[in-house]
């Protein structure tokens, strides 16, 4: 005769009950039983389950879309222990029921009601451009109010909206149609303001270089004259100063500034010799009898 118990490890992540004819005996997390004829063994995962959801739904506009993404939920277990049956084959481990596999059908259906109530209350263009609006809204719906979940042990972790398409594939291919050529005219037009831009850009350039050229042209005028006057001043100045160098001699006998003049031309030692011709003797006699 076979012997009637056996030992039954539960996963690490797995939350394990043991029930000694139907009344809760010992649990926790990995722990190991001994299991006999009267010994049921209950495993419920502690990890978080990811289930993917695709729901087709109509928008206020009659119009079907698709809705697609995943839930991240958790089980609350002493809701699951309640409602659904996660017993186990102590032998090989696998579920003795299917309602551990309804699970996520059942998440599914919940999550549906909030997905259908935000969908129902756009437009077709609305819903199809607004991925995150959608994700968010019911993310906060479920908060608010999250009986649908906690009635069948579900605890929503997370929610992630990834695409709203049209159920329809031609009117997929419409709209893709439409939103390419609404692309292409916003390149083109983007294309033609960068033109316009760099055009108003070289106008400008070029109307900023002819300034700046006549402005040069201006200022160099400018120092022109501005030069021109001071030499003009300048020669004023000196005429001006040498008049008032010769103005003691105004009144002198010619002669005797001549002779200072040679004096003054000897004693500097620049000249070594003075030659006087007869023609610049006869002009100076000749200047001189005319000043008496």
């Amino acid at each position: 005769m076979p012997f009637p118990f056996r030992f039954y490890r539960g996963g690490p992540t797995d939350h394990v009950v043991k029930y000694v004819a139907g009344e809760r005996r010992a649990e926790g997390r990995g722990k190991m039983f001994l299991v006999g004829p009267r010994t049921t063994i209950v495993q419920v995962p502690t990890t978080d389950l990811t289930i993917p959801f695709s729901f087709t739904e109509l928008t206020l506009d009659g119009q079907e879309v698709v809705v697609q993404g995943d839930l991240l939920a958790g089980l609350i277990l002493d809701e699951i222990l309640k409602r659904c049956d996660f017993s186990i084959n102590a032998v090989n481990g696998s579920y003795v029921s299917d309602d551990p596999d309804k699970i996520e059908d059942d998440a599914r259906h919940a999550l549906q009601v909030y997905v259908r109530r935000e969908v129902l209350g756009k437009s077709l263009q609305s819903a199809l451009t607004s991925t995150a609006s959608i994700q968010d809204a019911v993310q906060d719906a479920i908060g608010k109010d999250a009986k649908a979940f906690t009635a069948i042990g579900v605890e929503v972790r997370n929610l992630f909206v990834t695409s709203v398409n049209p159920a329809n594939l031609d009117l997929k291919r419409a709209l893709e149609a439409k939103a390419r050529e609404e692309m292409l005219a916003d390149a083109d037009r983007a294309l033609a303001e960068r033109r316009m831009d760099a055009a108003k850009s070289d106008r400008g350039l070029k109307e900023y270089e002819a300034e700046t050229a006549e402005g040069l042209e201006r200022r160099r005028a400018a120092l022109v004259e501005a030069r021109n006057a001071n030499v003009v001043a300048e020669a004023a100045a000196d005429a001006t100063a040498i008049a008032k160098r010769l103005e003691p001699y105004e009144k002198v006998d010619s002669r005797l500034v001549f002779a200072l003049g040679i004096r003054e031309l000897g004693m500097s030692g620049r000249v070594g010799q003075l030659n006087f011709t007869p023609e610049f003797l006869a002009a100076i006699h000749g200047a001189a009898n005319g000043a008496r």
